[in-house]
């Protein structure tokens, strides 16, 4: 196991096409303030960066005239929103590097083209037969700054912003937007996974219906790749073996026969044998995952749980092999990966102390 300590922008210090499957969950977009430290992204590498800030003045008047859901720049060092100062979170006058928290953006926009960054990365170290799970959820636009103090809270910060966007309360699609950038640079979006949170926390909203789901896209490099259905088979329902002793009892199988109000071929009679003999091992899974939240005392948002993670895991990859998370917060993923034998990479910027206790957890795993 091996954790770089480091920023996803800068060069991964990973083997090419050496790593059989990535999974991961990037911070989310305009959700909160992580409280890791700001980083520089795209622009030019030898450019002397000059940052201006942004103006978010997000549905409200601002200083320069009419209200507006877009960003002002200023030539000023520091730019107040909503009185509040933003740190040092803006652009550079000369290339357009950004400098700030990856998900805190400005606009949907440069986080998807930061997304892509990365993903360039990602692409580069994975084998041509792997596969790259990504988990990642929507949000809303809000004309209200982190900077509130209805929102000071949830964010943990005064530097962290709600971004612009046209309408309030609308969301940004995010999950839709990153899937169609990937796929126009040249990933294959093989499965659209709906992550069904059965003990999803609830919501305070009167206006809408609350959030129980999150996305996971499967992407690949290639049309062929490696992966294990039977190693994520899922249980057959009981009712299944009923049907499948009624079909074996029909008479005629080839002309067809309506059995429990299905009609049963010669085929569908061949299945059902092997499933009483038990051939079959279990059923594919589907695209929704029906898989509980992981309730934990780390301090971090975010963490996935292990029942996901597996999945992911034992369908795309061997013992032994290599499993990558580029934003492993507290070890989860590098976990998973010792526990089903397969050797396991991460990188973060932030919970180091998180990340010192998973690896100790995981090493007494290890030698026990």
């Amino acid at each position: 196991m091996k954790i770089y300590l480091q920023s996803v922008f800068e060069p991964w210090p990973i083997e090419s096409e050496s790593v059989q499957a990535i999974c991961t969950s990037p911070p989310y977009f305009a959700l909160r303030n992580y409280d890791i430290p700001d980083v520089i992204i795209g622009g030019d590498k030898d450019c002397k960066h000059e940052f201006v800030l942004q103006d978010m003045e997000l549905g409200h008047e601002n200083r320069q005239g009419k209200g507006s859901n877009t960003l002002n720049q200023s030539t000023t060092s520091h730019v107040a929103v909503h009185g509040k100062k933003v740190g040092k979170q803006g652009l550079c006058v000369h290339c357009n590097a950004w400098q700030g928290q990856y998900g805190l953006e400005p606009t949907p926009q440069m986080y998807v083209e930061h997304t892509l960054l990365w993903a360039k990365e990602a692409w580069r170290v994975l084998r041509n037969d792997g596969m790259f799970f990504l988990n990642i959820a929507d949000s809303y636009g809000s004309v209200f700054s982190f900077a509130d103090n209805k929102y000071k809270a949830m964010a943990g910060s005064e530097s962290c912003f709600k971004p612009s966007i046209n309408k309030s309360k609308c969301q940004f699609l995010i999950p839709h937007r990153v899937a169609i950038a990937l796929v126009d640079a040249g990933w294959t979006l093989r499965n659209t996974i709906i992550w069904d949170k059965t003990n999803a926390m609830p919501e305070s909203v009167t206006d809408r219906f609350s959030k129980k789901y999150e996305y996971v896209f499967m992407f690949t490099k290639q049309k062929k790749y490696y992966f294990n259905l039977n190693a994520v088979l899922e249980d057959f329902a009981k009712s299944s073996y009923g049907r499948g002793k009624a079909a074996c009892n029909s008479i005629k199988p080839e002309m067809g026969n309506k059995i429990g109000g299905y009609i049963t071929s010669k085929k569908q009679k061949e299945w059902h044998r092997k499933l009483l003999s038990g051939e079959l091992k279990g059923k594919n899974s589907g695209d929704v995952w029906r898989i509980p939240t992981q309730r934990s005392s780390e301090k971090h948002y975010a963490m996935f749980p292990e029942r996901l993670v597996e999945r992911m895991i034992k369908c795309s990859t061997k013992a032994k092999d290599i499993v990558l998370d580029p934003f492993c917060g507290s070890g989860t993923t590098l976990k998973v990966a010792l526990v089903l034998n397969r050797r396991s990479i991460g990188i973060d910027l932030g919970y180091r102390n998180l990340q010192n206790k998973k690896t100790s957890i995981i090493q007494r795993y290890i030698y026990e």
